[in-house]
């Protein structure tokens, strides 16, 4: 009989949508149900920069992940900057203006509150609007590391349908588990 448990216990686990795998990124460390990508495309994004800003940025990878539970979309990005322009609290308007001016996104309200990262500074953020008319909310997560110049930036999107059978605060508990596994080592 235990046999049978186990194996019941594990395929509930399974279809749930609720495994969360451990996976590492570089320095970043994060649990999602879904194997994250790396993404050529918004990699390849810096090409249409102007050259001095390029020449700032040291290295630029990003990463991307589908759907998990009521996660919709996962974007993942880190960053070394040149010794010249050092990274700093600021860096995380960047990820909340590339939200503000994402085709589509509109009404967006945020707050944002100071934390830290596997003892590395950061700012942590919740936002919602509307992305093409439906519910749009999520959570982002800014992590620095003065010493190394690095940052990372964990954007998760997820929505929702309005009414009595919501599944927003489904939704809002899975993104903030999501932002909670992150870790920098």
């Amino acid at each position: 009989m235990s046999k049978f448990f186990c194996i019941v216990s594990f395929a509930i686990l399974i279809f749930s949508g609720n495994v969360f795998a451990s996976q590492q990124l570089g320095r970043l460390l994060i649990s999602y149900g879904s194997p994250i990508h790396y993404d050529a495309e918004a990699s390849g994004a810096l090409k249409d920069l102007p050259i001095e800003v390029r020449r700032g940025i040291k290295d630029f990878s990003a990463y991307k992940a589908g759907k998990d539970g009521d996660i919709s979309i996962l974007e993942i990005s880190s960053i070394q900057l040149g010794a010249g322009d050092p990274v700093s609290r600021d860096g995380f308007m960047f990820a909340v203006n590339y939200l503000i001016n994402r085709p589509g996104v509109s009404n967006l309200k945020y707050d944002f509150v100071d934390t830290n990262t596997s003892g590395y500074p950061s700012v942590r953020v919740k936002y919602k609007g509307k992305y093409n008319g439906a519910n749009l909310g999520g959570e982002i997560l800014y992590a620095y590391d003065v010493s190394s110049n690095s940052a990372w930036i964990v954007v998760v999107f997820y929505s929702w349908e309005s009414g009595f059978f919501s599944s927003y605060r489904n939704a809002a508990e899975q993104a903030e588990s999501v932002i909670n596994s992150v870790g920098i080592i």
